[in-house]
């Protein structure tokens, strides 16, 4: 049977290896990762992946999870997340169904390890929850009871592992670290095409911690002009043309898997809607114009359990040239509280990531809830 398993370097590369590395009546024809740009393909190392696998496994971008199912003839799709909200499951599940694939949840117990000591596992339903600190409290608790305690923590694999075979363990600043291995460390890291920064006083600063990650940097004389203006400074450098993503830099908590969430969420509308013409009633300039109904849409996350209305935001091609000619502090708000409301669809993130840290108080707030940022 030929199997791809959806997931997010994780739990997905756990079954893999419990249960489909070592059976060669199933065939796993790749993992999918929502970190991966539509273009972008990462592997499965064939250190990892067992004889069966001699060069490894494709990583899969999940943005393009429907085309996935059929150009690969794929028989069964595995659901091997760990940290992910129902709504989310359910729309995966639609995709690969639509595609002619079953879709299979694998049983946890069923890929449990058989461990001779006595296990504590600490679990959340997403990332930044706590688990670390919930971690430290229990080792220096159990330590404190003259109990031998090892912390054993599953690598940050992501999409890009070492080019080679070889599985390699280096030491760095006293910490081992797996050399297939590269940990996602900046949330746009997953943006395809162009990465713009525009900053004010601090641009040269800037400039130098976001250039390893892609980024150019635009310099924007007055600052004082608002949001709009930085936006438009943004828009005018860009060479790619295509769907735009709005964030704001006071976002620590914002996580690379979110923002590839976000993006593969305004890619999954495009693949399972429907492209009539639309009008544009709402915009005096090009009122009763018509365009793409995809290239209208704009794709707003929602965040955590209240289901706050946050950034980044992207906007479908179609607003591309009202988000160049903005003014004032509003920025993006303006058309998505004019034009661009009746083209809103919300992509609803269970982490509460999406606070915007503006002021010493708000940091200092951060902190004593979530320690060392």
């Amino acid at each position: 049977m030929r199997i791809l398993i959806v997931g997010t370097a994780g739990r997905d590369f756990h079954v893999f290896n419990t249960h489909y590395r070592s059976a060669p009546e199933h065939q796993v024809v790749g993992f999918t990762s929502p970190e991966l740009a539509p273009a972008e393909v990462g592997r499965y190392p064939g250190c990892l992946s067992g004889p069966l696998y001699p060069e490894g496994v494709p990583i899969l971008p999940e943005s393009q999870l429907y085309r996935i199912v059929i150009e690969l003839e794929v028989q069964q799709v595995v659901f091997a997340y760990s940290e992910i909200a129902c709504a989310e499951v359910g729309t995966i599940a639609a995709q690969v169904l639509a595609a002619g694939a079953d879709f299979k949840v694998v049983n946890p117990r069923s890929s449990m390890l058989v461990s001779t000591k006595p296990v504590i596992a600490v679990t959340s339903a997403w990332a930044g929850a706590g688990k670390s600190p919930t971690v430290r409290y229990l080792a220096e608790l159990l330590s404190s009871w003259e109990l031998q305690v090892a912390v054993v923590q599953h690598p940050m694999r992501i999409q890009r592992f070492h080019h080679d075979h070889s599985h390699i363990e280096v030491e760095v600043d006293g910490v081992n670290r797996d050399a297939c291995a590269a940990p996602t460390r900046e949330p746009y890291e997953a943006v395809p095409g162009d990465r713009i920064l525009v900053a004010g006083a601090e641009a040269a600063t800037m400039a130098s911690l976001v250039a390893p990650f892609g980024f150019r940097t635009v310099v924007n004389p007055e600052p004082s002009l608002g949001q709009g203006h930085s936006l438009a400074l943004g828009l005018s450098v860009l060479q790619q043309s295509g769907p735009v993503l709005c964030g704001v830099t006071d976002q620590p908590l914002l996580t690379a898997r979110t923002v590839g969430q976000i993006m593969n969420f305004h890619e999954a509308a495009r693949q399972l809607a429907p492209e009539p013409a639309v009008r544009i009633e709402q915009d005096a300039q090009v009122s009763g114009a018509e365009v793409n109904a995809w290239d209208c849409l704009i794709t707003v996350p929602r965040y955590g359990a209240e289901r706050s209305r946050g950034n980044p935001v992207l906007f479908g091609p179609y607003w591309r040239d009202q988000l160049g000619r903005l003014t004032g502090d509003e920025g993006g708000r303006v058309i998505l509280r004019g034009p661009g409301r009746s083209y809103i669809q919300f992509c609803d993130i269970a982490a509460a990531e999406g606070d915007d840290i503006d002021t010493p108080e708000a940091y200092a707030k951060l902190l004593a809830v979530w320690g060392t940022v």
